[in-house]
């Protein structure tokens, strides 16, 4: 086995020698190298990951880290105070078709369950600087602004 591996030895530093091309030793990984590697893909990876986390929603809202904003300290009443008088699973629109002032029957607002179907579209006409709903005014900037980080956030409850 010895003689097999010196004969390719000098089986390549004869080519070498012709090809003018100098010889070079395998590289040899040293476990401070393969060590090195593997925290700066960990660290890759949690890059990539934390940046998938605070990725915008659809209006461009990034969910920042310290929200605090919830079903209960935020969306309800959000919800309550500017959509339920329309969107709301308590108004058929049977009796008097303007009772729900053209909302979709099904787009209701006054459970977290009826909500989540439509946050997007929550966002979409009411969030940020989104104006469309409700019809007649009402939230402040700021407070259309608390509703894209609520949703951006995943609308925790």
């Amino acid at each position: 086995m010895r003689s097999s591996a010196n004969s390719e030895s000098s089986r390549r530093q004869h080519r070498a020698h012709q090809s003018n091309t100098p010889v070079r030793p395998p590289i040899a990984r040293s476990p401070l190298t393969t060590l090195t590697a593997a925290v700066f893909l960990t660290f890759f990876a949690a890059l990539l990951t934390s940046c998938a986390e605070a990725s915008p929603d659809d209006s461009g809202t990034v969910c920042p880290p310290d929200s605090h904003l919830t079903w209960e300290n935020f969306g309800e009443p959000f919800l309550l105070t500017w959509c339920t008088s329309c969107h709301s699973s308590h108004l058929s629109g049977e009796g008097d078709p303007n009772e729900r002032q053209n909302a979709p029957h099904g787009s209701d607002f006054d459970t977290y369950a009826h909500y989540l179907d439509w946050a997007e579209d929550v966002d979409d006409r009411a969030g940020g600087s989104n104006t469309s709903m409700p019809p007649a005014g009402g939230p402040t900037e700021f407070e259309r602004a608390m509703l894209s980080e609520w949703i951006a956030c995943g609308s925790p409850r």
